[in-house]
């Protein structure tokens, strides 16, 4: 299979291409090749997941479509000191927003990011690895949940290229950029589809899933020129317990109504007597025996609705 993506078409309120642009650039940055209240897009057991304010809520799919507003022009790098605690926000240790040197604030771990030895490659159980992760800062609407301000999603290092020597369909960021490139399309001008790997972590591919409609066009416009855009970019997470938002019981009694008992088919009439002999008539259909009342699963629904309702 070709990796390549061909797009054939392009509608007239997009602008002309130009062959480069401020936002091809901010997201081929670096793939080489706060106190604000931020809605955080994140991953766990290849699921997607929504958390703010210290709320997270599974959005219940493997597949997510978005459209990428933007990006930080670089990858960025963090390193945590100690275990990872699941149910947690906890900031890092050491950050580097541009990748190059340490953010102030921070416990700097070297004056710059090439010499620091948290940035070193090395041979662990489960292959090379760093200390310290790369990550690129991305920031998306979620059009299938009508969310049209600023979503963060953090694009792990596995994620934003091939490995070497892969040759599968699988698009990760850098290659899928690429082909939107050839197809003089920008990230931000086409929705595009999140979904994982067959790989044993969750590793993000992407895809190309149709043109922004006109509306959702000027919502990216209008949102990369706000001030909330460069502050979403920089945001930082505040640390604190996750409240996992639980899933909906059902009301104590509650009994689902059962289906109702299907109708017999009408008896057919039998066929007119002829002189040699009388057919016999055709038995009556048994009723259909009543189905057993099945229990639905408890839906999440209303607890989703309330979180997605702080984002618009």
């Amino acid at each position: 299979m070709s990796n390549d993506l061909v797009i054939n078409e392009r509608p007239d309120f997009l602008p002309a291409p130009t062959g480069s642009s401020n936002a091809m650039s901010e997201f081929m940055g670096g793939l080489g090749g706060g106190g604000l209240d931020m809605p955080v897009l994140s991953v766990r057991g290849k699921v997607f997941r929504l958390r703010r304010d210290g709320q997270e809520v599974s959005l219940k799919t493997s597949t997510l479509d978005v459209i990428l507003v933007g990006a930080r022009n670089n990858t960025s790098r963090r390193f945590y000191s100690g275990s990872y605690q699941s149910g947690e926000t906890k900031a890092p240790t050491c950050a580097s927003s541009d990748g190059i040197k340490p953010d102030s604030g921070t416990e700097m771990q070297a004056d710059a990011c090439a010499t620091c030895p948290r940035n070193v490659w090395e041979k662990t159980a489960t292959g090379m690895r760093k200390a310290c992760d790369d990550y690129k800062r991305v920031l998306v609407f979620l059009p299938e949940k009508n969310i049209y301000a600023p979503v963060i999603l953090d694009v792990a290092a596995t994620s934003l290229r091939k490995k070497k020597g892969e040759t599968g369909p699988e698009l990760q960021m850098r290659e899928y950029i690429q082909a939107l490139a050839r197809n003089q399309f920008e990230p931000h001008q086409v929705v595009t589809t999140l979904g994982f790997t067959d790989d044993e972590y969750p590793r993000l591919q992407f895809s190309f899933a149709r043109i922004v409609q006109r509306e959702e066009y000027q919502k990216v416009e209008e949102c990369r020129a706000s001030e909330e855009f460069g502050l979403a970019l920089n945001h930082q997470e505040e640390e604190g317990k996750i409240q996992e938002v639980p899933v909906a019981a059902p009301e104590a009694g509650y009994k689902p109504k059962p289906k109702p008992k299907p109708k017999p088919k009408p008896k057919a009439e039998p066929e007119p007597e002829v002189a040699e002999a009388a057919p016999e008539p055709e038995p009556e259909p048994e009723p259909a025996p009543e189905p057993e009342p099945q229990v639905e699963e408890a839906q999440d629904d209303e607890s989703l609705d309330d979180i997605l309702a702080m984002l618009k």
